[in-house]
């Protein structure tokens, strides 16, 4: 799994391949979105891997070829993310007491030094090789549903298989917060990393990349000019 150190080593990389500079952005930010720029990730990447000729894959791969091409990519505004954002401290220190453990913060995280491939996620699990993604559902129907029927969404699913793809680990513990709750405000699903998932993304992402790639050049551009123009523009990614 990868470390702090591997990320902090994966933002010089970057810095020294495209000129810019990337930290730790909010998600949600435009420097978090600026860092995205036509990279396949983890909350989209089950379009990624929907079959060849598919609406849902096209749709997608023209989406991030035209994030290279013009690096423009619409801000999120909601009154979910607010709320997200609002409780997120909340969460962290429910699943932190009753875990008796420490989650490191981490940004955007690329799967490799090819920035093809990346996640978000709330942190990493301090000596172990577990990750954890937190949700605060902004409608408590959303919440009591998945306290009752102790699953994840088929979508969230490939979200959390990818980022552990991205990540190197294991485990990742799925949770959600609502501290409207007077009882049971908070619940947490561990999920193993799932041979049959990880597979999938093996033979269907590359194709993708390829297929993007194609893409990129009928329109008469390549992969990291997006970030590129950014640093002749004088823009950072901070």
């Amino acid at each position: 799994m990868k470390t702090l150190n591997n990320l902090e080593q994966q933002v010089k990389s970057f810095q020294d391949k495209f000129g810019v500079d990337i930290i730790k952005a909010e998600q949600g930010s435009l420097a978090w979105l600026q860092t995205r720029l036509g990279v396949i990730t983890a909350s989209e990447v089950h379009k990624a891997v929907a079959k060849l000729g598919t609406e849902t894959r096209n749709t997608y791969m023209c989406q991030l070829v035209s994030e290279v091409a013009t690096g423009f990519v619409e801000e999120i505004n909601s009154k979910y993310l607010d709320w997200g954002k609002m409780h997120e401290a909340a969460a962290r220190a429910s699943y932190e007491f009753q875990n008796d453990c420490e989650i490191e913060n981490v940004g955007f995280i690329f799967k490799d030094d090819t920035f093809r491939e990346g996640a978000s996620l709330d942190g990493f699990i301090k000596g172990s090789n577990k990750i954890i993604e937190i949700k605060c559902p902004y409608n408590p129907t959303n919440y009591i549903k998945f306290v009752v029927e102790d699953k994840i969404k088929a979508e969230y699913m490939w979200q959390y298989q990818f980022q552990m793809r991205v990540t190197g680990a294991d485990v990742a513990d799925f949770a959600q917060f609502d501290p409207r709750m007077n009882v049971t405000p908070f619940k947490a699903i561990t999920v193993e990393r799932d041979p049959e998932y990880q597979k999938k993304f093996d033979e269907m992402i590359p194709q993708f990349i390829s297929d993007m790639d194609t893409m990129l050049e009928m329109v008469g551009i390549s992969f990291g000019q997006q970030w590129s123009r950014l640093a002749n523009q004088g823009s950072v990614v901070a």
